[in-house]
């Protein structure tokens, strides 16, 4: 599942700002989630997907944008300012800070490399994720007029639903979380999918001049937290980085 960080706007003015801007992201999203909604049409999964998510929780709003070419993976979003990029290649997991240019790069490990092969997309796999861990289908309605199912898992953590589009690529509309600890829900709502773009390798690779700590694999990463936090951020795909057996 995709995890995002949450960020907060201290002016009201800038914030209700944002908030028409999205609300205007939503209405023109309409057209690329018909598309989505139209999955079947393809003979064959797709290879390359571009999608964009609103995430909000109260008052904080986050947006992000995700690209895949194959088990390639790239996604970007803003955090106070600064824009956070996560690469995925066949052997690497690169995260770092296109204002500072600093960052970090941590060898994948053989479990998370062959799982690339029996994913349909390295994102977005969420109904997969709740599935796995016991959701069912509650029903069946139509979402910004497009007809999805509906699951929903319950459990210590909190509750989880999920929008889903009726093909077989299974996108992901909007899912709802309800943290039962903190008490708090957020929404993540997929703003718009664009299967089959037109991308080349080349826009998965770091580009140079990054100022990266490397680390061999996700037990050395973990090792260097132990002192502090490793910035810009912590990995946001841990299927892709490191599956535990």
């Amino acid at each position: 599942m995709n995890k995002m960080p949450i960020f907060s706007f201290t002016r009201p003015r800038i914030r209700s700002r944002l908030r028409l801007a999205l609300l205007f992201l939503v209405g023109a999203s309409l057209a690329s989630a018909a598309v989505a909604e139209d999955g079947d049409k393809f003979s064959e999964p797709p290879d390359s997907y571009y999608a964009m998510t609103l995430g909000r929780s109260e008052f904080d709003l986050v947006v992000a944008s995700y690209w895949s070419l194959g088990p390639l993976l790239r996604s970007q979003t803003v955090v106070a300012g600064h824009l956070i990029v996560t690469l995925v290649d066949k052997k690497d997991y690169y995260t770092y800070d296109a204002l500072t240019r600093k960052g970090y790069r941590i060898g994948r490990s053989k479990t998370a490399i062959a799982r690339d092969e029996e994913r349909l997309r390295p994102f977005a796999m969420d109904y997969i994720d709740l599935i796995e861990e016991g959701g069912e289908k509650v029903r069946e309605e139509t979402l910004n007029g497009i007809r999805v199912d509906v699951y929903r898992l319950t459990d210590q953590k909190g509750k989880r639903t999920l929008w889903v589009t009726q093909n077989s690529l299974k996108f992901p509309v909007k899912l709802e979380a309800y943290n039962r600890k903190t008490g708090r829900t957020s929404v993540l709502d997929w703003v718009q999918w664009i299967p089959a773009i037109d991308l080349e390798k080349e826009f998965f690779k770091p580009p140079k001049g990054l100022e990266l700590r490397r680390f061999d694999d996700y037990f050395q990463f973990r090792e260097a937290l132990k002192e502090g936090p490793v910035e810009p951020s912590p990995p946001l795909f841990q299927h892709l980085l490191h599956i535990r057996e």
